[in-house]
């Protein structure tokens, strides 16, 4: 990619980066067809976090929707994201591999050097397995929390959106049962890729990590 479609020269700055907080600055000493030689100047390490976000999210019918998502909430710092197969899903997900080029993709234009993790899961209960924080689900009702008093306590949040036809009546009574708090975006209905980014762009905010609060 760098030889042929980004084209560096010798002599070029360039910065790369591990997914993991790693960033290395340096030089381009020379190019091959399948390979870039690079003189290490400095390298910074980026600590976590201390809050982490992940999207437990019902899978999409269309492969640019879900691109769409993981761009969008990538862009903001989202940490993980895990596909589950919805009662309402037509298709289980699929394409794994290029779900993660589209994450690494995105980190690489915005500057992003922690890679979110994706994962697929045959069903919410199984996506709902491992998650950490708080946990919260985005649905319609007059029970709703405002999401900001959801993230008053700094832990990490698990958030689940729904596929296009939300929720099953089974899939919001097993998140609640396993303690989910529900979340409201107010009385528009969105697209389930807008809601992820929505409520990925305004936890990162409340978090203090798009500008001043």
């Amino acid at each position: 990619h760098a030889s042929n479609v980004v084209r560096v020269r010798s002599g070029e700055d360039v910065v790369l980066f591990d997914g993991r907080g790693v960033e290395v600055f340096g030089k381009v000493l020379g190019t091959e067809r399948r390979g870039v030689a690079v003189a290490v100047d400095r390298r910074v390490e980026h600590p976590a976090v201390p809050q982490r976000l992940t999207l437990v999210c019902g899978a999409l019918h269309r492969d640019k929707s879900i691109d769409d998502l993981i761009r969008r909430c990538a862009e903001v710092g989202t940490a993980s994201f895990r596909f589950f197969r919805a009662t309402h899903s037509e298709r289980p997900p699929r394409d794994l591999e290029k779900l993660r080029r589209v994450a690494i993709e995105t980190c690489k234009q915005c500057g992003k050097v922690w890679l979110p993790t994706i994962t697929f899961h045959t069903g919410l209960a199984d996506a709902l397995d491992g998650v950490t924080g708080r946990l919260l689900i985005a649905k319609f009702g007059d029970d709703a929390v405002p999401l900001r008093d959801a993230l008053r306590d700094q832990s990490d949040v698990s958030i689940v959106v729904g596929p296009e036809g939300d929720f099953s009546a089974e899939e919001i009574e097993l998140a609640l049962a396993r303690g989910a708090l529900p979340l409201s975006l107010g009385d528009t209905r969105f697209r389930a890729e807008a809601a992820a980014a929505l409520l990925s762009a305004v936890a990162q905010y409340e978090w203090g990590r798009l500008g001043p609060v």
